[in-house]
């Protein structure tokens, strides 16, 4: 889905068992409304015939589920993943999240760089592979954005919502 000039997105349920709703993350306003069946799916793409598809699934499967931990946050449930691309040039406006749908933990893994994000007046520096989270205040009160890159920039982000909602 192309979400605004030079920003392509990709929706990507992480289960069909996940236990958010379908119309909640249909209202998800990054992804224009679509409906949960035309999102991509990782188990999917894990049965995909091409191998280096079915890797790559597997190596963010294993990577939602460890980072919680990796975080401090192991009661967390990765709720849904989105894949991002970003053309050279294009940044994401500083923003504060939208309260739905719900994700109380966000991991953005870098695929490319170098690049940075700004969270309120910290820049943070970022090189492929590398992986930053935002919780809590930083998504809800701390605009935070992505700095334009003189590279397309593409990343994955996992969002979380702890377990017991």
């Amino acid at each position: 889905f192309q979400f605004e000039p030079a920003r392509w997105v990709a929706p990507v349920l992480v289960s069909s068992s996940s236990s958010q709703s379908s119309s909640d993350l249909e209202q998800f306003e990054v992804f224009d409304g679509a409906p949960t069946t035309q999102w991509l799916s990782l188990q999917q793409l894990q049965a995909h015939h091409d191998a280096t598809v079915t890797c790559g699934a597997d190596v963010v499967h294993g990577l939602q589920g460890r980072l919680p931990a990796m975080l401090g946050k192991p009661a967390s449930e990765c709720r849904f993943m989105q894949l991002q691309h970003l053309t050279r040039g294009a940044g994401v406006t500083p923003h504060v999240d939208a309260p739905s749908p719900t994700a109380d933990l966000i991991a953005t893994l870098a695929l490319t760089g170098p690049g940075y994000v700004r969270v309120g007046h910290v820049y943070v520096p970022l090189n492929a592979g590398d992986v930053y989270a935002l919780c809590g205040p930083a998504r809800w009160d701390v605009p935070h954005s992505v700095c334009p890159s003189i590279r397309d920039r593409r990343s994955i982000t996992f969002r979380y919502a702890y377990q017991n909602e």
